[in-house]
């Protein structure tokens, strides 16, 4: 796409051809999509645990990603070529 405009601002139409796409995507799935088939109806369930379940694992979940980022920092920290973090 980028080749299509050329340019030195080639980058900047294409990317904004591609926003307005999925722009005009995103209104027509808007009004076009449905939560359940055309010929069934949909059922409040009685009870929504399934919430619940998510916020009392939230804090493990939270816990269990602080390993990798500490690794990303450290893989940072190394390859870097200045050494701005001490």
């Amino acid at each position: 796409v980028t080749l299509i405009f050329g340019g030195e601002n080639g980058w900047h139409y294409a990317l904004l051809c591609t926003a307005a796409m999925a722009f005009v995507y995103g209104l027509f799935f808007f009004k076009v999509a449905r939560n359940t088939p055309q010929s069934s109806t949909y059922f409040k369930p009685k009870k929504s645990s399934a919430l619940s379940d998510i916020q009392k694992n939230l804090y493990f979940y939270l816990a269990m990603n602080i390993p990798m980022h500490i690794a990303l920092a450290v893989l940072t920290w190394k390859r870097s070529p200045t050494n701005l973090v001490y």
